[in-house]
């Protein structure tokens, strides 16, 4: 199959909605990393984005719909059940969505029954957002019954911010990439599970657990431990991860002990010849210099800065597993960056243990 990347317009959009009505998967942009595409409405396309994505049917899927702000929630009907929902938690449904949707927040909510079990992996929930990037919403009027959109990767590699991560993901497995640019925020969506005793956070993104709490008036519960029985997406202990060793840094590199020094040097064996690092150090150079002095190696640098850190970290990842280094280092992410707890989930899922 050739796997043709195309720019995002009118034509393009339309041709992608027809691959995904005949239940042929699509490489789609979304504000947050790219998503490999199949309608909800086509059981073997959903079985295909599992075997594209060599993904374990136990990991469930985020199902991407329409959505225009202050939209009564009798829309979400068909593909959820509020029965259950006491009218205080409806109006707190109602509050999110109004505020962070179309947005990086996917809710987990009881699924309606027609919903396939496939997409759910068997959880009587159903994970569900509304993407804010403007041609994954035309299209999505297209596709109205909506989009199973994981990220457009091998399962457990880096996620892709750009069209060009895509096809050096799934190039000859899918047919099309719609190109619509790097992604704005380049971390997954935060995930919030709503039952009617709890609400709870089960993965960490761009919306902070305070903005939630400010909408809904009530304290939410944080369990982003990892599970080997997910209830959503990016629960798994290893994740995101790159092709070549990545160890985290118990320090930034200028912080740390003799001992810690020790430790990194004894690392660097003779058969590495160069060393990357992901820094957020404003002057890579200072990192790279003293890196070079401590293990006597070549050194590349890659540096993220607090308005790039979650836009570029998997860029960043990516730039240093491309190039010519045989392990990737990483130093931890300062604690008074706006997202750092949701920029060290993603590092520590990814990293080996030193």
């Amino acid at each position: 199959m050739n796997t043709q990347i195309i720019p995002a317009n009118e034509e393009s959009i339309i041709e992608a909605a027809r691959l995904l009505n005949e239940g042929r998967l699509v490489g789609l942009p979304t504000e947050t990393v790219y998503g490999l595409g199949a309608s909800i409405e086509i059981e073997s396309a959903i079985q295909s984005v599992f075997k594209v994505k060599e993904r374990p049917s136990y990991d469930p899927l985020i199902v991407h719909i329409p959505w225009e702000s202050n939209q009564d929630l009798e829309s979400l009907k068909q593909w959820v059940n509020l029965d259950g929902f006491s009218k205080k938690r409806k109006q707190q449904i109602y509050s999110l969505t109004s505020v962070f949707w179309p947005g990086p927040l996917t809710l987990v909510l009881p699924k309606n029954e027609t919903i396939s079990d496939s997409i759910t992996s068997g959880l009587p929930t159903i994970a569900l957002r509304s993407p804010s990037h403007p041609d994954f919403q035309k299209l999505l009027k297209k596709v109205p019954k909506g989009v199973a959109a994981p990220s457009a990767n091998r399962f457990g590699k880096i996620s892709p911010t750009r069209a060009s991560h895509v096809l050096q993901e799934l190039d000859g497995k899918i047919q099309m990439i719609l190109d619509g640019g790097p992604c704005d925020i380049g971390i997954e969506s935060t995930i919030l599970l709503v039952t009617e005793n709890e609400l709870k956070i089960l993965r960490k993104g761009e919306i902070l657990p305070h903005q939630i709490e400010e909408q809904v008036n009530e304290t939410l519960l944080i369990d982003t431990t990892s599970t080997s029985k997910p209830q959503a997406p990016g629960q798994l202990e290893q994740h995101y991860a790159p092709e070549k060793p990545f160890y985290l840094l118990p320090e930034s590199l200028s912080n740390m002990s003799s001992s810690q020094k020790t430790k990194i040097k004894d690392l660097i064996s003779d058969s590495v010849d160069q060393v990357g690092i992901l820094t957020f150090e404003e002057n890579p150079h200072l990192v790279e210099s003293e890196l070079s002095h401590l293990i006597e190696r070549m050194i590349t640098s890659y540096s993220l800065t607090e308005n790039t850190s979650t836009q570029e970290l998997y860029l960043g990842f990516r730039t240093l597993d491309d190039s010519e280094v045989d392990l990737i280092l990483c130093e931890p992410c300062p604690s008074y960056f706006r997202n750092t707890e949701s920029i060290m989930d993603r590092i520590q899922r990814a990293t080996q243990k030193i």
